[in-house]
């Protein structure tokens, strides 16, 4: 048997061990302490705790839609239908992923105003005109342009990936940037072109923006210039938007002003895509073109209301002005019958104060090449000068003699002393 201090056999220390198991009691046992110990230390365990002592929840007939929140169904309200423009010009798009954000940025930007204008993403990721073994550029361009699918413009926008050796006819192997490399890089990039103007398409080739790292921001210049002198050459236009995504100084930024003016993040984290305000404004720099030469959008007459026939266009040029004023003459003297049976008297005899004179389809002719007479057959003419009047005297005093006017008291050259 384990000795008991002194102190152990202390009223004070019996006091203490009762107070201790009744807190043990009380709590729920040891187990209950260590439970609500861990969900101090873990409180997770706590949500799991009141997961569990939930009841179940009861199951919902099936075929019954859950309610959504009021704030969900103001947010899904359907808009007002816009009428359905069917696409008459058709532009496609060629180039990696850069073209592929510029073809959804022209997509986006097109419809408000040009919604006639379809869009044909026929770009390729991940491809250029160097490695023709993973995507062929020159025969993808050529099978477009004569494929049975209507192209009317070509907007290219490639080489973000080009910055890789090349193999040439032969079979040899070329370092990128040689002069044999631009060489053979340069006649793919007619090749090209070259397909879209055999067909008479206009096209448009984009050039690259800046790019985050100097190394290959300064290939793509080069590359760039590239593109520029071989597509011309070939008979298109070429676009630059380098500057348009640099700071004012020239270098790399991924904030800049968007198509309505505003700060936006334009490059995405790896400095060479694009964000989606990006691709707009990307594409506000082609849409141009695009825009006139797919002219206006066909007018489209709104869907009429149910029950309701659609409205009749009348063609400006068919209307009869001469039926229109019958028409108004004749609804003029039914008013006029109307009110004197209101009145229940006859339209003559009804005093003249409630029947105004109409007014008459057309008035008098009056010839432009003739001189204008007055009553009495008389030149009209002005109101007659005495040969002395002051007219005359102020003419010959001014123009004759070259003598000044006399001031006239008050005004601001009387220089007559004393004041008058």
């Amino acid at each position: 048997m384990r000795p008991t201090s002194p102190s152990a056999r202390s009223p004070f220390a019996r006091v203490l061990r009762v107070g201790a198991a009744l807190a043990v009691l009380a709590s729920g046992g040891p187990a209950a302490i260590a439970e609500n110990d861990a969900d101090m230390r873990y409180p997770h365990l706590e949500r799991l705790r009141q997961l569990r002592e939930r009841p179940a929840a009861q199951p919902r007939p099936s075929g019954v839609a859950r309610p959504r929140p009021e704030s969900a169904r103001r947010l899904a309200a359907p808009s007002p239908d816009r009428p359905p423009v069917e696409a008459t010009f058709f532009v496609a798009t060629l180039g990696d992923s850069l073209g592929l954000m510029l073809a959804d940025g022209l997509r986006e930007s097109l419809a408000t105003d040009r919604p006639h204008v379809g869009v044909l993403r026929k770009a390729r990721d991940s491809s250029g005109l160097v490695r023709e073994d993973f995507f062929d550029w020159r025969k993808a361009a050529h099978d477009i342009a004569n494929g049975a699918e209507r192209v009317d413009y070509a907007v290219i926008m490639l080489g973000s990936n080009d910055r890789q050796q090349m193999r040439d006819a032969d079979g040899a192997v070329l370092d990128p940037l040689t002069p044999r490399w631009r060489e053979v890089y340069g006649a793919r990039i007619e090749a090209v072109v070259g397909a879209f103007r055999a067909r008479a398409i206009p096209v448009i080739w984009v050039g690259l923006p800046i790019m985050r790292q100097e190394r290959y921001a300064a290939d793509i210049a080069q590359l760039n210039e590239m593109f520029r002198i071989h597509a011309e050459k070939a008979g298109a236009r070429y676009v630059d938007v380098w500057e348009r995504f640099a700071d004012d100084a020239g270098h790399f930024d991924a904030f800049g002003p968007d198509v309505n003016g505003q700060n936006a993040r334009l490059r995405t984290a790896d400095g060479i895509h694009l964000t989606r305000a990006g691709a707009v404004k990307l594409a506000h720099f082609v849409q141009g073109d695009i825009a006139r030469a797919a002219g206006a959008a066909p007018a489209v007459a709104a869907a009429p209301e149910p029950g309701r026939p659609a409205p009749a266009l009348v063609d400006p040029c068919e209307i009869d002005a001469t039926a229109i004023v019958r028409d108004t003459l004749r609804q003029e003297e039914e008013a006029r019958a109307a009110a004197a049976r209101f009145a229940g008297i006859a339209p003559p005899d009804l005093p003249g104060a409630l029947f105004l004179p109409s007014k008459p389809a057309a008035g008098a002719v009056v010839p432009l090449t003739v001189p204008a007479l007055s009553p009495g057959g008389a030149l009209a003419a002005g109101r007659a000068t005495a040969a002395g009047g002051d007219a005359a005297a102020l003419m010959r005093r001014a123009l004759t003699e070259g003598r000044p006017q006399e001031a006239k008291p008050g005004r601001a050259d009387d220089f007559a002393w004393p004041r008058r």
